[in-house]
């Protein structure tokens, strides 16, 4: 027994011994590595050597790479070894050594040790300006400049519409922004954070230009239908908007030499006044009649004026007619319509239409052919009615009980002293230019003739 004893105690004193011998040589050991579970800047570099956690730090610096992001996905890199990067670390490795108890090693295994060292960047900035000078977004190729916001005209209505924000970096910025990542650690550059680019003067976010889309719109809103009869003319903010003049002040008004303009080609397209007609007569033939001042004529200035108002106002969607100077029967493109005096100075004869109805007719004697007093050929309109009027002329006064002027002094009337009427009549006992009808006639156009109907007075094709 006592001798099983004796070689266990033996044992365990040399066990104790190859144990402490053991320890001995860990703690020689780790005199010069770090311990077990130390982690640097989150790198475990437990039981390396100093200087190679050092050399370790040195050639990550060498592989440093700056990623810089730019505009519309595009990336560049900037190399470490191009600027003759690295870190400088100083004695912090050495430091961190000094703290750790060669004795304590045997804690590591259990516990880890973190540890934040300052990787202090260090580079040639001579090196950097020429690096950064390479990047392909300073080359002026590349380098596209900012556009403002704007307006523009959208289905007859301004919007604001966003600029090009461009591509035009600003190179004092980027550089000053590379040396602060670089300085920081940083491994990626986002030129849009970092305002490297040149910004536009005006944003959407304008509320001047918020405001002078309001007061184009205040113009350009308005729809504004002219009614023409059987035609319409739509006036929409697409043409509105190039009337719109803006002063040094920065105000808006309309061009009304522009207005006045439009206006004229409304007068050129729907004036009627003094145009040749093209018109079928009762007889079945077709006549082309000219002269006379019947028709629709549009008072230019007055209607420049009213449109300028009706702008000025603001939005409007209004169907209105122009201002006339004067107007006409019928608002269509035959203009005379199927209410009408028409006389035949050929055959001297004299059809009375209402409402497409035909409600006399018969011979009429017209101005003599022969001398000044011929009854001009044309399209008229019937001046006014009257009843028991006397006409007078040089040498006599002639009192008619059915008096209808529509060229002057020339008009439609009875003629009761005469026999008598159609034929050659005219020729050499025509009036003075008047159209002389029978007393029952003049009598039932005068009951219900309208003043403004047109009255065409023609001759036969030749």
């Amino acid at each position: 027994m006592k001798g099983i004893l004796k070689k266990v105690l033996l044992g365990a004193v040399v066990v104790a011994h190859v144990g402490l011998a053991i320890n001995e040589v860990l703690v020689i050991c780790f005199m010069s590595r770090l311990q077990y579970g130390t982690h640097i800047n989150g790198i475990d570099v437990g039981g390396w050597k100093v200087k190679g956690v050092e050399e370790m730090l040195e050639e990550k610096g060498e592989d440093y790479t700056l990623l810089i992001k730019e505009r519309g996905g595009k990336e560049e890199k900037l190399l470490g070894k191009a600027i003759d990067f690295s870190y400088d670390i100083e004695n912090q490795i050495k430091d961190i050594k000094k703290e750790q108890f060669p004795y304590w090693w045997l804690m590591g295994l259990w516990s880890d040790r973190e540890y934040e060292i300052e990787l202090g960047e260090s580079f040639d900035e001579s090196l950097l300006e020429e690096e950064v000078k390479k990047l392909e977004c300073l080359k002026e190729e590349n380098a596209i400049k900012p556009e403002n916001a704007g307006i523009e005209l959208v289905g007859g209505k301004y919007e604001i519409i966003e600029g090009n924000p461009g591509s035009l970096v600003k190179q004092d910025v980027l550089m000053t922004a590379v040396k602060d990542a670089i300085d920081n650690g940083q491994t990626e550059l986002t030129l849009e954070e970092s305002k490297c680019y040149e910004m536009p003067k005006v944003t959407v976010d304008s509320q001047a230009l918020k405001n002078k889309r309001d007061a184009l719109n205040h113009y350009v809103a308005s729809i504004i239908t002219y009614d023409f009869g059987d035609r319409k003319e739509v006036l929409d903010g697409e043409m509105i908007s190039g009337w719109i003049t803006e002063d040094e002040n920065g105000e808006f008004n309309l061009d009304k030499e522009l207005i006045k303009a439009y206006v004229e080609t409304l007068a050129q397209k729907y004036d009627t006044i003094y145009g040749v007609r093209s018109f079928k007569t009762s007889v079945g033939s077709t006549v082309s009649v000219s002269g006379g001042d019947y028709g629709w004529q549009i008072d230019k200035q007055g209607e420049v004026d009213a449109l300028v108002e009706l702008l000025n106002q603001g939005t409007q969607n209004v169907t209105r007619k122009p201002v006339y100077a004067q107007e006409g029967y019928t608002r269509n493109v035959d203009d005379i319509g199927n209410s009408y005096v028409e006389i035949n100075l050929t055959r001297q004869y004299l059809w009375f239409y209402k409402d497409g109805k035909l409600v006399t007719e018969g011979s009429i004697v017209s101005g003599t052919g022969s001398n000044s007093h011929a009854t001009p050929a044309g399209t008229y309109k019937l001046d006014y009615k009257q009843a028991n009027a006397v006409l007078k002329g040089p040498g006599y006064a002639c009192p008619v009980s059915y008096w209808m002027p529509f060229n002057g002094g020339i008009g439609i009337h009875d003629a009761t002293w005469r026999g008598a009427f159609g034929g050659s009549i005219y020729v050499y006992n025509g009036s003075h230019g008047c159209i002389n009808t029978p007393l029952n006639m003049a009598k039932t156009i005068f009951g219900q003739i309208e003043e403004g109907m047109p009255i065409i007075c023609y001759h036969d094709v030749v």
